[in-house]
């Protein structure tokens, strides 16, 4: 069994971009089997996990690789959403939050 990291996301075009709510997804685990089906969403990729650091392009991939290596690794049950915005002087900053089932439905 390997760990692999599986990253994507939606494409498009410029001028669409600028109305839209971006939307970036990375899933971490162990596998056995590495198929994977292309969706509306794009084309999935598994990257071996020590391969992954250099493909970090976007200032929130590089967050959720800073969070994985920290969070992620140390509480492996546990599942986060990211969200990104800007501090008061204007850098990106992620909040975090673990995603807990209320057990209320």
């Amino acid at each position: 069994m390997n760990s692999f990291a599986c990253s994507g996301e939606s494409i498009r075009s410029s001028s669409e971009k600028e109305a839209e709510i971006r939307v970036q997804y990375v899933y971490t685990g162990e596998v056995m089997r590495t198929e994977l089906t292309t969706s509306e969403e794009g084309q999935p990729k598994w990257q071996n996990i020590s391969e992954v650091p250099p493909l970090l392009t976007s200032v929130f991939l590089q967050a959720v690789w800073q969070h994985l290596m920290t969070e992620g690794c140390l509480h492996k049950e546990r599942m986060y959403t990211g969200t990104m915005a800007v501090d008061h002087t204007g850098r990106p900053l992620v909040h975090w939050n673990e995603l807990i089932d209320p057990l209320v439905f």
